[in-house]
């Protein structure tokens, strides 16, 4: 039973730090599925992934901050992979539309089980044919992405940004978790050595001692995948502004991982 544990936390570890695609279901030795990270790793080796879960409820609480009461919002999730993000807001906000768009068949058939209902839309399509395809002029109220837009390059992410920007009706709001990349070479040693602390802690708090030390390997894997092109905050923030947004800021960040966006405001009178 230890080693299909440990085999869950590793796929979960690898999951939730971007070396194995985010919001994908592996198949344990036990033969279950996990698809809430957060839950699936409390329930089956008591670890609370705390960032992650913490990084999704801020999302929310900036949702919450920005519309109130505001009811039938129509929302897009770019990157949705599973749709667990879609599935935690609609759970609360049963009322809005959801849009929920990946490249991945398989990710979208998934995201179908999570989200049911008559007000909730998919639309496979990859980032790429996201941005060059035809711009649904100030549509959406609010558009979100989590883990997944780290694959694209600073020049892409400056086209994905403006797109969004286009997208979004006045007062609406873009918000992204990813990882970011580091500012230098100290800062990313300091940093992955908190996601390994992060690790080890989380290990010692589930009673596996003789685990610790075992996933210290895991940001130099995260690093090594070509797939991973993240960009430094400051660059993103730079290019958020650049598209027009405003109230542009960093709300959170624990080691490589944060939630960043901005706002497209109404358009001030000058009279």
């Amino acid at each position: 039973m230890i080693r299909s544990h440990m085999e869950i936390l590793q796929n979960m570890l690898l999951i939730a730090r971007g070396i194995i695609p985010s919001f994908t279901r592996p198949t344990y030795v036990d033969g279950t599925n996990r698809t809430n990270i957060a839950i699936a790793t409390e329930k089956v080796v008591g670890i609370e992934i705390i960032e992650r879960r913490r990084l999704v409820k801020i999302l929310y609480d900036l949702y919450r901050y920005r519309f109130g009461n505001k009811k039938r919002l129509v929302l897009l999730d770019l990157g949705c992979g599973d749709g667990i993000l879609s599935k935690y807001i609609q759970s609360r906000c049963p009322e809005n539309t959801f849009y929920l768009l990946d490249g991945s068949s398989k990710m979208l058939a998934e995201a179908k089980q999570n989200t049911l209902g008559p007000n909730v839309f998919y639309i496979k399509q990859t980032f790429e044919k996201y941005i060059s395809s035809e711009v649904d002029e100030s549509y959406y109220d609010f558009i979100y992405s989590a883990n997944a837009i780290h694959h694209l390059d600073l020049s892409f992410i400056s086209k994905l940004y403006a797109k969004i920007f286009r997208e979004l009706r006045e007062g609406g709001l873009f918000m992204n978790i990813d990882s970011v990349l580091p500012s230098s070479d100290l800062s990313e040693r300091w940093q992955f050595n908190m996601w390994r602390d992060w690790t080890n802690e989380a290990l010692q708090n589930s009673g596996l001692n003789d685990q610790i030390g075992r996933y210290d390997d895991i940001p130099l894997q995260y690093k090594m995948k070509p797939e991973n092109k993240p960009s430094s905050l400051f660059d993103q923030l730079q290019a958020l502004r650049d598209a027009g947004f405003e109230d542009v800021d960093c709300f959170y960040k624990y080691s490589i991982f944060a939630i960043f966006g901005g706002a497209k405001n109404p358009k001030r009178s000058n009279g």
